[in-house]
């Protein structure tokens, strides 16, 4: 059985890549569907823990 690594925050460039490859399945790579993503990651960005 494989050792699991301790939960850890997922960083802004993971995000965005799954985030993106998610759209890229529903063939939503567009300009509009990445504008719809920013305000959920400024939030993220902004972030200083």
């Amino acid at each position: 059985m494989m050792q699991q690594e301790p939960k850890r925050e997922p960083n802004v460039k993971e995000l965005l890549h799954a985030l993106y490859e998610k759209g890229k399945e529903k063939g939503q790579t567009s300009e509009k569907y990445i504008q719809q993503i920013i305000p959920m990651i400024k939030p993220l960005l902004q972030r200083k823990d």
